[in-house]
């Protein structure tokens, strides 16, 4: 740190202080830090500030008549600073057949998101979202939710992962980002998916 005193500016005496962080004497970590470039950032944040946004459009589409999990490909990775929580928007659009299901979970990394599920009831299938039939054979049904996070480490793989609701694989196949039955019909949407995470100062 550099403190230059008795610059005159106009005849008004400045005082300039040269430094790359700013730390209280009771704290464990920086306050305000300085890029080379002299932008300043705030380590600490401030509880319940967001800190970073990224997100993921997936516009291709998924598939599966699996009554396992499997990825829809819809995903994104973020690198936060430990303790810190991660605030996940999704938004989906979902085709499946007349009178068939389709269940969704979500992951970090290989593992479920436990707490993003509903509780287990007569061997229900547990996840974030479900659904039975879109209404219209050109139709898709609009899925959105959000989770607030609390995971351990810095680096986080959020996934979302579906599976046909129906126990039998040769009945129902979900999509992702297209109807059931007739994509390319003049009527039908191609449409796209989003996950969005934000990293919340804890």
């Amino acid at each position: 740190m550099e403190i230059i005193k008795n610059n005159f500016n106009g005849g008004r005496c400045m005082s300039r202080l040269i430094t790359n962080a700013i730390r209280s004497t009771s704290a464990s970590a920086d306050a305000i830090t300085f890029d080379n470039s002299g932008k300043p950032a705030f380590p600490n944040g401030g509880v319940g500030k967001i800190l970073q946004v990224v997100s993921q459009t997936k516009t291709d589409t998924a598939s599966t008549n699996s009554t396992s999990f499997v990825t829809t490909g819809l995903t994104k990775g973020i690198t936060i600073t430990s303790g810190n929580k991660v605030l996940i928007l999704i938004n989906m659009y979902v085709g499946q057949a007349s009178g068939y299901s389709v269940a969704f979970r979500l992951y970090n990394g290989s593992s479920v998101v436990t707490n993003f599920q509903g509780d287990d009831n007569s061997g229900s299938i547990r996840g974030f979202a479900g659904d039975f039939a879109t209404p219209y054979t050109y139709g898709q049904v609009s899925m959105s939710n959000s989770f607030l996070d609390s995971p351990s480490g810095t680096s986080q793989t959020y996934t979302v992962f579906f599976r046909n609701g129906y126990g039998d694989t040769s009945q129902g196949h979900a999509y992702l980002n297209r109807p059931h039955t007739n994509p390319t019909h003049p009527q039908s949407v191609a449409a796209c998916s989003t996950i969005t995470l934000m990293e919340v100062a804890a």
